[in-house]
């Protein structure tokens, strides 16, 4: 069998990408990663993403929807992360969904079993 590990975060489009188009819900920011083959970004696929070094940290143009439905994301070059409890990993800020706000999608490469804490499996041999 294949086992899937470490999977790298680059500058690869297939596994990682932050819309040009912004959404005014969850659902319309999910239909746009799922257009793309894509999903929205899990927490631990955002960490994976941040620990590649990879940033998109214009505020607030590049806060962006994920895979939790009440909070936004920003990935930026923050060393730790001060905004109360609102805090992924001590690393990526997370902010309250604004009623009128529309965001942009981090979309993500789409998971074998999509769970919170893991975001690659072993494939079926």
């Amino acid at each position: 069998s294949n086992a899937v590990s470490n999977v790298a975060y680059c500058c690869e489009d297939s596994l990682f990408k932050l819309t040009e188009e912004s959404y005014q819900n969850h659902s319309s920011a999910e239909k746009g990663c799922q257009d793309g083959g894509m999903q929205l970004c899990l927490p631990s696929q955002l960490l994976a993403v941040h620990d590649a070094s990879i940033r998109r940290d214009s505020y607030p143009e590049d806060i962006a929807w994920i895979s939790m439905y009440d909070r936004v994301a920003l990935l930026n070059d923050t060393c730790g992360c001060n905004v109360g409890d609102n805090c992924l990993g001590n690393r990526i800020p997370l902010f309250e969904t604004g009623q009128s706000e529309a965001y942009k999608a981090l979309c993500c490469e789409e998971t074998f079993y999509l769970s919170e804490d893991k975001f690659s499996e072993q494939i079926p041999a």
